[in-house]
């Protein structure tokens, strides 16, 4: 019944290895497939994305942030063996040089906007999807803001490697108003 699933895992386990992943980000892997399987196994049900979803919101209370996410992106990437049958690229380079000078002016004042508003590791998260969002912008040669449209944001949405549309349209709302 799990044999799509042991697979997976270990595809993933062999793509972290392969990128001499450190031996504790491996284990955290190892420990969140095996708890997400005994998880199916105790429900009787078989694996679904939306199952996944379930599970960490009840692992949540549980688990530090760090281990959160380190469970979140060890299952999204799960997630991408068994729907694509290979692992999306997770990492892409967030480089304040890469900002033009408008896009360095937005990002600052979206700094300035959400300090002090939400806590540390939330502005981390939306943080980081805004930054990957205005290098997207730049490398599909959107004038920023005026470049900012919605068939932009929406292809962004859909290309979002990363999974950060759980953040995405929260953090927007400041930088959206100045387009």
């Amino acid at each position: 019944m799990y044999q799509d699933y042991d697979r997976a895992a270990n595809q993933v386990i062999n793509h972290l290895t392969k990128r001499h992943c450190a031996s504790s980000i491996i284990y955290m892997n190892k420990r969140c497939f095996r708890l997400f399987k005994e998880y199916m196994i105790e429900k009787n049900i078989e694996y679904s994305q939306e199952l996944i979803i379930d599970w960490l919101e009840d692992c949540i209370r549980h688990l530090c942030s760090t281990t959160f996410r380190c469970y979140r992106l060890a299952l999204f990437r799960l997630n991408d063996v068994l729907e694509n049958r290979q692992i999306a690229v997770t990492r892409s380079p967030l480089n304040y040089q890469y900002l033009n000078k408008k896009g360095k002016e937005l990002w600052g004042s979206f700094l300035v906007e959400i300090s002090g508003k939400y806590s540390i590791g939330y502005i981390r998260e939306i943080r980081n999807s805004v930054f990957s969002f205005l290098i997207y912008t730049l490398t599909h040669k959107a004038v920023l803001p005026d470049g900012i449209t919605h068939k932009l944001i929406l292809a962004y949405y859909q290309d979002d490697i990363h999974r950060s549309q759980l953040h995405f349209f929260h953090p927007f709302k400041s930088l959206l108003g100045q387009v």
